[in-house]
C-alpha cells in the first residue's frame, strides 16, 4: 500500500485530511459534539446569549445550531478544495462511529456537488501518515476564508480607500469600517407616519443592504466585470459584506449635508427620509448576513 496525497479518512474518532504526505487533523468529533451539547459553557454562542438576549438553551439549539454545523461543514469543503489538487483519496470503510460517518459523507456531498473540478476516488487499501503535522479546531474552521477571497479583499480595500469608500479611523467595534446613515427626522414627522422609531432598526438594515448593491455595482464598473449586479453572491458582495458595518450618525447639516447627499449616490452613505421596504434575496445571501450578525462571520456560502 502507498502513501497518497489528499486523502480524506477518519481515524480513532478524528477527520483527518492527508497532504503532501503529512496529516492535518480536522475535526476532532468528540470535541464537536461536545460543543453542541454544551453551548451555553463556549464562547462561540456568547454572542447569541448576549447580544440577542437569549439565554434558553433549547431555542439557541433549535434556531442557530443548524446554522453553525452549516458553516463549518461549508468551511471545512472550502479549505479542503483550496489545499486539493485533482483526486481525492476516501477511505472507503464503514466508520467507527454514527456521527463521523454522516459528517464525511456531507462534506463529500459538498465537494461533489459544488467542486466539479475534484475527482474523489474511494479506495480500500490507503496507507496513512502518522506524522500530524497541523491540528486545526472548531474555531479555525467558524472563521476559514477562502484563499481566492483573501487576495480579492486585499485589492478591493486598497481601492475602495483610494476611492474615498472608507475613513481609516471610523470602525465600528467588530473592526470594519462604518458606513454612515442618517435619519432624517423632520421628513419622517411630516409625513405623519406612526410610531416611526419602531420600524428604524428594520430601515437601517435596509439601507445598509442598499450601500452595499451601490457600492458592490460600482466597483463592477470599475474592475470592468460583466456579472450581475444588485444584491447577489459574488467575492465583491461578501467582501463588502465583511468589510463594513452601518451606524446611525448626528444628522448633518447645511454645506455639510449636500456633500452627503452626493455621497449617497455611490452608497457611501444614506439618508433615511421615508419608509423602505426590502427586496428579496436569495438564500445564500441571507445565510452570510445570518452568519455576520450572529457569530460574527462572513463565510462563503457554499448553497
Amino acid at each position: 500500500m502507498s502513501i497518497k496525497n489528499n486523502c480524506l479518512y477518519e481515524k480513532n474518532n478524528n477527520l483527518y485530511f492527508l497532504t503532501n504526505e503529512k496529516s492535518v487533523l480536522l475535526l476532532n468529533f468528540d470535541d464537536y459534539e461536545s460543543l453542541c451539547n454544551n453551548i451555553k459553557e463556549n464562547k462561540i454562542f456568547s454572542n447569541i446569549i448576549s447580544k440577542l438576549d437569549i439565554d434558553d438553551i433549547q431555542i439557541i439549539k433549535e434556531q442557530f445550531l443548524p446554522l453553525f454545523n452549516y458553516i463549518i461543514l461549508n468551511n471545512i469543503s472550502i479549505y479542503i478544495s483550496d489545499n486539493c489538487n485533482g483526486s481525492l483519496y476516501v477511505e472507503n470503510k464503514n466508520l467507527s462511529n454514527n456521527k463521523g460517518e454522516e459528517f464525511l459523507h456531507n462534506i463529500l456531498k459538498f465537494l461533489t456537488t459544488f467542486y466539479t473540478n475534484i475527482d474523489i476516488i474511494y479506495d480500500e487499501s490507503l496507507s496513512f501518515c502518522d506524522d500530524i503535522s497541523e491540528i486545526k479546531n472548531i474555531e479555525y474552521f467558524l472563521t476559514y476564508e477562502k484563499k481566492s477571497l483573501k487576495d480579492i479583499k486585499e485589492t478591493l480595500k486598497a481601492d475602495l480607500i483610494e476611492n474615498e469608500f472608507i475613513k481609516e479611523k471610523r470602525l465600528s467595534e467588530n473592526k470594519r469600517y462604518i458606513l454612515p446613515i442618517y435619519i432624517d427626522e423632520v421628513a419622517l414627522k411630516n409625513k405623519n407616519i406612526d410610531n416611526w422609531n419602531d420600524y428604524i432598526p428594520s430601515w437601517c438594515s435596509i439601507a445598509y443592504l442598499n450601500m452595499l448593491a451601490k457600492i458592490h455595482d460600482y466597483f463592477l464598473d470599475y474592475y470592468k466585470i460583466r456579472t450581475p449586479k444588485g444584491l447577489i453572491k459574488d467575492d465583491i458582495m461578501i467582501s463588502l459584506i465583511d468589510t463594513f458595518d452601518y451606524a446611525i450618525m448626528p444628522y448633518p447639516k447645511n454645506i455639510k449635508k449636500s456633500i452627503e447627499v452626493g455621497k449617497q449616490i455611490y452608497g457611501k452613505c444614506f439618508f433615511i427620509d421615508k419608509p423602505l421596504e426590502m427586496e428579496e434575496l436569495n438564500n445564500d445571501l441571507i445565510m452570510i448576513l445570518q452568519s455576520k450578525d450572529i457569530f460574527n462571520v462572513v463565510p462563503y456560502i457554499l448553497y
